[in-house]
């Protein structure tokens, strides 16, 4: 099921108790948290923006063929 709001661009599913919170970004789907339904609201509303930016920035350097380290390297130069 879509989210909206603070965690626009995730989806959950729900494995009672447990809720899964995943994204899919291109052709990839990403697990990204998986906790007790009581908590993980509560927990993605801190994460999920960030989470979601680092995921999409991780794939769009992997399909460039850029390594995370090479990249970390370049942002130290500038």
């Amino acid at each position: 099921m879509p989210k909206c709001h603070g965690l626009k661009g995730y989806r959950a599913l729900h494995v009672d108790p447990f809720v899964i919170f995943y994204a899919i970004i291109g052709n990839n789907v990403v697990l990204t948290y998986f906790e007790h339904h009581d908590k993980v609201y509560e927990d993605a509303a801190k994460f999920a923006p960030r989470i979601l930016t680092e995921l999409k920035a991780r794939l769009a350097l992997e399909e460039a063929g850029i390594s995370p380290d090479i990249f970390a390297d370049f942002l130290e130069e500038i």
